[in-house]
């Protein structure tokens, strides 16, 4: 797996929400942002990109496109993950590890929604189910 970054000084947050969902929907294993403080105290956003060796010249060519970056900075790295247990609690997915658990978004949200409950009162209540 290749890490891709490129920093970003001039782009409002709804295009860089835009170039995020636009890379994940093209194939990227991660994109996110995250924000620091650049030279001269300026803002910046530091998008990175997570994808296969074989098609990191397509996403570095995509971050361009989508942000106008003047240059793409490439990291090979190592992902150390831990083995995954699901399960469903109240009909809520849960996933969880021997270090941490957490449920399904989609299915939270979706279980929110049905029944008014606020999303974090109702993982606080399947939390004590466990």
């Amino acid at each position: 797996m290749i890490l891709l970054e490129c920093t970003l000084d001039d782009i409002t947050g709804e295009e860089l929400a835009h170039a995020i969902d636009a890379l994940v929907k093209s194939g990227a294993a991660d994109a996110h942002a995250l924000f620091g403080i650049g030279k001269k105290g300026r803002p910046v956003f530091v998008l990175r990109v997570v994808c296969d060796e074989a098609r990191a010249q397509k996403f570095s060519e995509a971050m361009a496109r989508e942000t106008g970056t003047m240059g793409v900075k490439k990291f090979p790295f190592a992902h150390f993950d831990f083995e995954k247990k699901m399960g469903k609690i109240r009909g809520v997915l849960q996933k969880s590890t021997s270090y941490s658990s957490k449920f399904e978004y989609e299915e939270l949200r979706r279980k929110s929604d049905k029944t008014g409950i606020s999303l974090r009162e109702l993982a606080k209540k399947l939390k004590r189910k466990l």
